[in-house]
């Protein structure tokens, strides 16, 4: 049942993916184009980064399963908290589904072929909002017991250079390093749904002008690396 629920969800998204690829060339759509979709652009890239790398996760839980390497016992996952390669792939899987529909509405909208009674930047909105809500909220869903450890994981992670470095907060960590850009786009995707008047052609959250986010998130989680460091140090005498 859950190969079934994997592949119908793969079927859908390539096959929702062929037909955006299609109607973007054949409308000829893009960022230097076509104003509006060079503004909502960065919302959208950031949420396809994110869902991407949640099928990276999979891949990898997916690769330790086949080989039979002993991860759950170097990440200290127990059986309430771990999930499987196949429960990652459908909650990666549900998502890319509801973006790409997401997507296409707003492409439907912005390229005038249906006319949709709803605001089409409010499209990505939603496609962030249902993402957040099943990632961050403990909805019984999903694994909610593993979602549960990670933010536990995170409050470890702030707390190790008092409390020590386990190799799970480093591994956090490594990884928060990795997600600047994504971070980047979700600065523009919170300032885009609190700052822009989408009645006007301005853009106070030009992309340019967050180009200093990556900077900060680099520097301030390298920084608290290094401070890690030297409690690893410390503790290994």
């Amino acid at each position: 049942m859950d190969g079934s629920l994997l592949g119908l969800w793969i079927g859908v998204s390539l096959s929702l993916l062929i037909f955006l690829i299609v109607l973007i060339s054949i409308n000829n759509i893009s960022l230097t184009s076509d104003n509006k979709f060079s503004r909502d652009f960065p919302v959208w890239r950031g949420i396809a980064i994110f869902i991407f790398y949640v099928w990276i996760l999979g891949f990898d839980i997916y690769m330790y399963e086949e080989y039979k390497i002993t991860h759950k016992l170097i990440f200290k996952f127990n059986d309430h908290h771990y999930s499987k390669a196949i429960e990652i792939f459908k909650f990666a899987g549900l998502h890319t589904s509801i973006f790409l529909i997401l997507f296409l509405l707003y492409i439907l909208d912005l390229t005038g072929i249906y006319n949709i009674s709803f605001r089409q930047e409010y499209f990505s909105m939603i496609s962030w909002g249902v993402f957040l809500l099943t990632l961050l909220v403990p909805l019984p869903i999903f694994n909610y017991k593993g979602r549960i450890f990670a933010l536990k994981l995170i409050f470890e992670a702030i707390l190790s250079p008092c409390k020590g470095v386990s190799f799970p907060i480093v591994w956090m960590t490594d990884q928060a390093v990795s997600m600047a850009v994504p971070l980047k786009d979700f600065s523009y995707a919170i300032c885009y749904f609190t700052e822009i008047d989408f009645n006007k052609n301005d853009n106070p959250c030009n992309d340019t002008n967050r180009v200093s986010v990556v900077l900060i998130v680099a520097v301030s989680v390298l920084s608290y690396r290094m401070i890690q460091c030297i409690r690893q140090g410390y503790d290994k005498g």
